[in-house]
């Protein structure tokens, strides 16, 4: 693994602190990942990337995807929420389910279930 790039190596990490963005949804943070690295960077544009074309295909899966992960972990009703208005056990299914949808090759796991 020394040989590669972070980028070329398929390890997701679950951080003890959980690692989520206060001011997503726990939906932005599970797609946030599917986001940056499916869709070019015109269509992540806020205005413009909405447009572009095969954009809408691309969400459509991201959405499934984020649906059948939350369906998993039984928090799809948390889904609209921010993490300030998750309990720890909660947050650690989030994290969780963003190394998840990703479908690594190897998950690292920092104390992840401590909570």
């Amino acid at each position: 693994m020394n040989d590669k790039r972070p980028k070329e190596r398929d390890v997701a990490m679950v951080f003890q602190s959980y690692a989520l963005y206060p001011h997503l949804s726990v939906f932005d943070n599970l797609a946030l990942r599917l986001r940056t690295r499916r869709l070019t960077f015109a269509q992540r544009l806020p205005r413009v990337g909405r447009a572009w074309p095969g954009r809408a295909g691309i969400e459509k899966a991201i959405r499934s995807e984020i649906q059948q992960a939350a369906s998993m972990l039984d928090i799809a009703h948390l889904l609209r929420s921010k993490p300030g208005q998750l309990s720890g056990g909660q947050c650690e299914c989030v994290a969780l389910g963003r190394a998840m949808v990703r479908h690594p090759a190897v998950f690292l796991m920092d104390e992840p279930l401590s909570n």
